[in-house]
């Protein structure tokens, strides 16, 4: 994952004199953004924008598989886009999974930093310019989006599979939070609880998540199975939050304790 060539060069298009064509990467990267966090966003361009009008041949690759997805009827987010490159075989291409996450966490990062391969927070660029953090934990990961408490901004996180026993108490009781809330990706697919295959969020002691008063208004929830320990909730619930979000395909091992007037759940189960 984290050894991946990230800085692999791409060759940009030219016209016939060897001139880079006229472009705009920013504008790109977040009409791409806007789409896969709004999945009924590409209905109403996808008449309209084609593969090639993108300038970055990683971006066109990006369009193109959002245009399939569409066409099978599949919703177009983070997870179902990441999901189709990797059957494709052209995830690596584009940059791996941290092609469109703000922060990605990998168990196996914590060996690489000991290994003085690398550093907690370490910074990475996909070819396509898009740049993310890894960390080796899910609350490292949540801890930064707090620290960076960017305005208005929904930061995203993937989690590579493995077990994580960690539980968080969100987002570490921290007061003057700006930013709209945190996404969670488990970058696995669903199979038997292990290492190998999924994203289990498992903590040795309390629950995964501790929900308190002092939260992101938004909390989502995405691919993961969550637990808490002994006879402790999966997630827990202190109460006086306004919070929103959702859950699509997780499983819980345990209890939920939550106000969910705002919040829903799709495609999960409940043991």
């Amino acid at each position: 994952m984290a050894r991946a060539d990230f800085q692999s060069r791409i060759e940009l298009p030219a016209d016939s004199a060897g001139r880079v064509l006229p472009q705009d990467v920013e504008v790109e990267k977040a009409v791409l953004s806007a789409l896969l966090h709004d999945n009924t966003a590409i209905h109403s361009v996808l008449n309209e924008v084609k593969p090639e009008d993108f300038y970055h041949p990683a971006h066109q690759q990006l369009y193109q598989s959002m245009l399939m997805l569409q066409d099978a009827n599949q919703p177009v987010d983070l997870h179902t886009l990441a999901n189709y490159l990797n059957e494709q075989k052209t995830l690596d291409a584009i940059g791996g999974a941290g092609f469109c996450y703000d922060y990605l966490v990998d168990k196996n990062w914590a060996t690489i930093v000991a290994d003085g391969n690398g550093t907690e927070g370490q910074s990475a660029t996909t070819p396509t310019g898009h740049t993310f953090k890894i960390y080796s934990t899910i609350g490292g990961a949540v801890t930064a989006a707090n620290t960076a408490n960017t305005a208005n901004k929904m930061f995203s996180i993937g989690v590579c599979p493995g077990t994580y026993a960690e539980s968080i108490s969100w987002p570490n009781s921290t007061a003057g939070n700006t930013y709209s809330g945190l996404l969670i990706v488990g970058l696995g697919t669903s199979d038997d609880h292990n290492d190998t295959g999924e994203v289990v969020w498992s903590p040795s002691s309390g629950s995964a998540i501790e929900l308190d008063a002092i939260n992101p208004v938004s909390m989502q929830l995405e691919n993961l199975v969550l637990a808490g320990a002994g006879s402790d909730p999966a997630i827990d619930y202190s109460g006086g939050i306004n919070l929103k979000g959702h859950a699509i395909n997780c499983e819980f091992l345990d209890d939920v304790e939550m106000d969910t007037a705002g919040f829903w759940f799709l495609h999960c189960k409940f043991v």
